[in-house]
């Protein structure tokens, strides 16, 4: 549903069900729901469970990483349905390597951003 609003917002004659999302005149995106990056959330976080840091730190970066996981959710979506009205040629491409190109590249730069700061835990010198 949040898809077809931003969709909306941008200018597109948008159709929408529970499951079925459809820009006017062109072919509907059927959303099943274990195609998410719920579904392979343990490879976007363990990584923040398992670097050395402190409880409140990891969490906030969980909590940060979800977030930003579920707007590119949003954006991935429209993308399908953008792609089906103007290059439906590409859906089998864009499909495959949609979690490449709209998660994966979110989850290194929190995964960056994470291991780049000075991390101390109770560390005596």
């Amino acid at each position: 549903m949040i898809a077809s609003k931003f969709l909306q917002i941008i200018g597109f004659d948008v159709i929408c069900n529970e499951i079925i999302l459809s820009i006017q005149g062109a072919q509907p995106v059927r959303i099943h729901s274990g195609c998410n990056f719920f579904k392979n959330l343990h490879n976007f976080l363990f990584f923040f469970v398992s670097f050395p840091s402190n409880k409140k730190r990891m969490f906030k970066y969980i909590f940060i990483c979800l977030f930003l996981l579920s707007i590119f959710q949003i954006f991935r979506i429209s993308s399908f349905a953008i792609c089906l009205k103007y290059l439906p040629q590409y859906w089998i491409i864009l499909h495959s390597y949609s979690s490449y190109l709209f998660f994966y590249p979110c989850a290194l730069i929190m995964w960056y951003h994470f291991s780049s700061k000075t991390n101390v835990i109770n560390q005596k010198s």
